[in-house]
């Protein structure tokens, strides 16, 4: 049969009705024998995958949930051990003040009645002239307080009372204020000393902390409003140092005096000139910390170097 007599009878039988209902007929069956299975693995696949992915889900929730609790134990039991640590180093220094009182008093320097207490100390800092070589290699706190020749160079401890009733007279507005707090752990500390200037209602145009204990990732979680922070962090716990600059005073960073080694710790910054009011030259202003526990020389050496870069 010729395709054009194909197609023609194809047509003609498309009209009748019995044709039509068997082919009707034929289709039902194909699609109940062969297409409705198909459908069916389909969506029994589909459940399979549903129950999969929720159970895979709860455990892996489940998994998060027990990762979370476990990390959670282990920075407790961080921040223990870090106020532990803190707690020790602040006991070690104790003793090392201890040990230097004895040995003035085996020296045969008589203890003074408010040797003791803090608010009626005298700290005679050295100047760093010409004379310096006279006792740079005898620096030590105690002896400085004790040395006649030291004196008239100092400037006096302060406990809270009185150092607020001496400077909440003060307007800061026009004047410049420099500050230094050996905080023993800034992250720890920071907030009371914010809360104590508040009070004091005095801006500090620089604020220098000393054993500020920061770490990495301590540092950016710190923050004093109104100042800028330049700091030198060491490389293992405690220590560090910081300079906090009001936020309208232009400064100059110096990373080369910027030194952190286990005797000598410090960070400066340089106002240039112009900076202040009444003040043409530049100014210089660092803190420098030396451990209780390590060699006095090395630290002299260190910042007699800086010193002379400075000049």
């Amino acid at each position: 049969m010729e395709p054009k007599d194909f197609s023609r009878a194809l047509l003609a039988s498309m009209k009748s009705e019995n044709v039509m209902q068997e082919m009707m007929s034929v289709a039902i069956r194909a699609i109940s024998t062969e297409i409705a299975p198909i459908f069916e693995k389909i969506e029994s696949l589909q459940r399979d995958i549903n129950c999969l992915v929720t159970t895979e889900i709860a455990d892996f929730k489940t998994k998060i949930s027990d990762l979370t609790e476990v990390i959670k134990q282990k920075d407790e039991r961080i921040s223990f051990l870090e106020h532990r640590v803190a707690s020790l180093e602040s006991a070690m220094d104790d003793h090392e003040q201890y040990s230097r009182r004895n040995s003035l008093r085996l020296s045969g320097v008589a203890e003074l009645p408010n040797e003791l207490y803090s608010g009626d100390m005298v700290f005679y800092p050295f100047e760093f002239d010409e004379r310096i070589e006279r006792y740079i290699t005898d620096f030590d706190a105690d002896d400085q307080y004790f040395s006649d020749f030291l004196k008239g160079y100092g400037s006096p401890y302060y406990d809270e009372s009185t150092f607020y009733d001496k400077f909440s007279s003060f307007s800061s507005s026009d004047n410049f204020f420099v500050l230094h707090h050996n905080i023993r752990s800034a992250p720890r500390n920071l907030t009371s000393l914010m809360s104590y200037l508040k009070c004091l209602s005095m801006d500090f145009s620089l604020i220098g902390l000393s054993e500020t204990w920061f770490s990495e990732g301590t540092i950016d979680a710190v923050r004093l409003p109104g100042y800028k922070h330049v700091y030198n962090l060491r490389k293992t716990r405690g220590g560090g140092v910081s300079i906090f600059i009001r936020n309208n005073l232009r400064i100059l960073e110096h990373p080369e005096l910027s030194v952190c080694h286990d005797s000598f710790e410090s960070i400066f910054v340089e106002l240039p000139k112009g900076s202040l009011l009444n003040y043409k030259k530049a100014l210089f202003i660092g803190v420098v910390y030396r451990p209780p526990r390590y060699n006095h020389d090395a630290f002299n050496n260190h910042l007699v170097n800086i010193l002379q870069t400075i000049r």
